[in-house]
């Protein structure tokens, strides 16, 4: 039996954390992979319900996928780059919060490019 590695998606109830979600869905289905969706927790409350509903979406989009839900503490950067260790593909949106908002905010992506492990797919807009 080939265990193959999980694609990792990272979700937070955002519509481009929904875009990125169904990407990294197709992605393990085409792959024959698990999915494994990551809440980076910020707020306890929260975590539960966001992470059924990304589970509920991946299963209708691809009812046979293997997945697994994950709240995490820590930032965004930090815990989708300890997670990339052991991922096929790490897989995350866009917010497209404009070069203003990012300048004072950080963008997630251009942080985690520099820290994850293995390949890195930022789901735009479209």
């Amino acid at each position: 039996m080939i265990i193959r590695q999980p694609v990792v998606v990272g979700f937070d109830g955002s519509p481009s954390s929904t875009r990125a979600l169904d990407h990294a869905a197709d992605e393990a289905a085409r792959r024959g992979s698990a999915l494994r969706i990551v809440y980076a927790l910020h707020d306890r409350d929260a975590a539960s319900p966001i992470l059924n509903y990304s589970a509920d979406r991946a299963h209708a989009r691809h009812p046979s996928l293997t997945l697994a839900t994950v709240a995490a503490q820590g930032g965004v950067v930090q815990v989708l780059a300890r997670e990339s260790e052991n991922a096929a593909l790490t897989v995350i949106g866009t917010r497209g919060l404009g070069w203003i908002a990012c300048r004072l905010l950080g963008a997630v992506g251009p942080r985690l490019a520099r820290r994850v492990r293995g390949p890195l797919l930022v789901v735009g807009r479209n």
